[in-house]
């Protein structure tokens, strides 16, 4: 195999990372994170309907290996842990300008989130506490995560953005994409080799 297509099958590689990061995001759209002073009580559990969601003053998040302080949420969801997982939910806005809002899951029946959004000045700021009411929930709690939307400061940075608080979740299965870099890969390694015995 030429040099040339050698390179071809490379950026095809990349093409399908990127593929697959894309997906993923389109599905959940929520990082991993860990929060100090932000808490939802009660748990989320099966047929339980009213939560209160809390920023304590101070409140911190932590991903990546670095901690910043939170400044606001604006938007409160039950999210799915697994692509293949749905859930039923129904709600109605609530006071204050927090609109329901609600996503289908892609890869079976149900949802793939469901909650609560708001902007301006109706956010959740330090100090302050949100009371959120479903008129039906129907989950398995171990397969669901609380999400946010949120403001973070520090480390010279200012950024909203979308995250959940993690459990311990069972390894994923690999998807499409995963199993065509797979692929790839194979082929790929051949056509490596023998260019290498060319250059000895």
């Amino acid at each position: 195999m030429s040099r040339v297509a050698v390179r071809l099958l490379l950026a095809l590689i990349g093409i399908v990372l990127l593929a697959s990061a894309a997906h993923a995001a389109s599905l959940i759209g929520f990082g991993d994170a860990t929060f100090a002073s932000l808490t939802l009580g009660p748990s989320l559990a099966n047929g339980q309907l009213n939560y209160d969601l809390s920023l304590g003053t101070g409140a911190t998040i932590t991903f990546g290996a670095a901690t910043y302080n939170v400044d606001w949420i604006q938007a409160f969801y039950v999210t799915a842990a697994k692509d293949q997982y749905g859930f039923e939910a129904a709600g109605s806005d609530q006071s204050e300008n927090w609109r329901w809002d609600l996503k289908p899951a892609l890869e079976t029946q149900g949802l793939a989130l469901a909650g609560w959004k708001t902007t301006g000045q109706h956010r959740i700021l330090p100090g302050q506490t949100k009371s959120f009411t479903f008129a039906s929930l129907v989950i398995d709690p171990t397969k669901v995560l609380p999400g946010f939307h949120i403001q973070y400061t520090g480390n010279g940075v200012t950024r909203t953005d979308w995250f959940r608080r993690p459990t311990k979740l069972s390894v994923p299965e690999p998807s499409t994409a995963q199993a065509g870099l797979g692929i790839l890969v194979g082929m790929l390694s051949p056509a490596v080799r023998r260019l290498r015995g060319k250059r000895t």
